[in-house]
């Protein structure tokens, strides 16, 4: 149990600081890029505005003018480009008729960029007759009517997407290091956090043993008092009464004592190889007689020579809870379908019965502890302890147990290895 609970706490406190960190990183790289993005529509918004003639040999290139807009002081993602920035931006000219051809190409401030290579990149980006977008790594925007046609200009933002990759991976490699600290952290620290849990529940479970035991003689003491008043006075209703609680409270009491012990066994859980076609069987043959009172059409497919390593008597005591079941809710003249197979890797085992009528609570409410559904679950004295236990068993052996409510009034149990 102790496992259990730590386990859970891992889960628990590792998906919070996941999703924690998942949330900063993803929040850090969003507003990177949008003020990445910012800063490029910034410059090429300069390029847009300010007269560039052809570049000739020795001339100092022009440096775009950034004016701030007024009251906006460059906003919280300004991040405005500094002189070096403007200085080094990286673009070339692109001039077209009026139909939207490329004529010339200027390419005088793009030294590592040849005319074929960006005559090339503006027919490909203008082709569909777009004034301004994106094409790789080269942004593109119209600056306006010229003399000799349209002129455009293409902004190299290689170094803003390398920025964005960059810190991107820089975020994942964080990420990852960070949240595995704190795996660290949390296993380390995880047995001292639910120790006061594990203790109480360690309480609460040999209270009830203790209770169980202590409980049991009174019980014993009273049925035999009772027994032996009816023989002096005879039987009447008053001692039939307090027989019947009293076996009552006495099969409670070792339903109790039993879910204890299987609390107990599963925290020591030793398990062996079983051949659980067999074991199955077996078990089946000791409910035929109830099939039989009950006028049930059993009906089972059990494939042959499916080995796994279980805990034989819990395993035994799982099959002959779900079977017991079938056999107490199922209507008279019903049927009950048990099933074992194995698909691929997992094994399955499944018992279906027929009911009168299907409950009205969720499938999952039915393994409650101490949880009945009315009318019929009150009927034969039952207490609501057998399927959670067999949900216990189940998870010991690292399986999974559900309920399914079926069509013609069937309830199917599947327990999955």
């Amino acid at each position: 149990m102790v496992k259990t609970l730590q386990k859970k706490f891992i889960i628990t406190a590792m998906t919070a600081v996941g999703i924690l960190i998942l949330v900063l990183i993803g929040a850090l790289n969003l507003f990177h890029i949008i003020s990445t993005d910012h800063r490029n529509d910034m410059l090429m918004d300069a390029l847009t505005k300010i007269e560039m003639p052809p570049q000739e040999p020795g001339m100092q290139r022009p440096t775009p003018d950034f004016e701030t807009p007024k009251g906006d002081g460059g906003g919280f993602l300004a991040g405005a480009p500094n002189e070096n920035s403007k200085q080094n931006a990286s673009f070339f000219l692109v001039f077209t008729d009026p139909l939207g051809k490329v004529n010339a190409v200027d390419c005088s401030r793009t030294p590592s960029l040849d005319e074929t290579a960006a005559y090339d990149l503006a027919t490909r980006a203008l082709v569909d007759g777009k004034t301004e977008g994106q094409i790789g790594t080269w942004r593109f925007a119209c600056k306006g009517n010229t003399i000799e046609g349209v002129e455009f200009v293409f902004l190299d933002v290689s170094e803003s997407v390398s920025s964005v990759i960059r810190l991107a991976l820089i975020s994942v490699l964080v990420a990852i290091v960070s949240f595995g600290g704190m795996l660290f952290l949390v296993v380390l620290l995880s047995r001292k956090a639910i120790r006061p849990i594990a203790r109480n529940m360690e309480q609460q479970k040999q209270f009830v043993t203790d209770a169980g035991h202590e409980i049991k003689t009174p019980l014993a003491i009273i049925l035999a008092n009772t027994e032996a008043l009816a023989l002096h006075e005879g039987e009447n209703k008053w001692t039939r009464n307090i027989r019947e609680q009293t076996v009552r409270l006495s099969d409670l009491m070792q339903n109790l004592l039993a879910l204890a012990k299987i609390d107990e066994s599963v925290e020591s859980l030793q398990k062996e190889q079983t051949n659980l076609s067999e074991l199955v069987c077996e078990v089946a043959d000791m409910f035929a007689e109830g099939f039989s009172l009950k006028d049930i059409q059993y009906e089972q497919c059990v494939e042959g020579e499916i080995f796994c390593a279980v805990n034989r008597p819990l395993f035994t005591s799982l099959v002959c809870t779900l079977l017991d079941n079938a056999v107490k809710y199922t209507s008279r003249g019903g049927k009950v379908h048990l099933a074992l197979n194995r698909v691929e890797k997992k094994i399955h085992l499944s018992v279906a019965n027929t009911v009168e009528k299907v409950p009205s609570v969720p499938p999952e409410k039915l393994f409650d502890r101490f949880f009945r559904t009315d009318p019929s679950r009150r009927a034969d004295g039952g207490f609501g302890i057998g399927l959670s236990a067999a949900r216990t068993i189940v998870e010991a052996h690292g399986g999974k147990i559900i309920a399914k409510y079926e069509k013609d009034q069937t309830i199917a149990f599947w327990v999955t290895l």
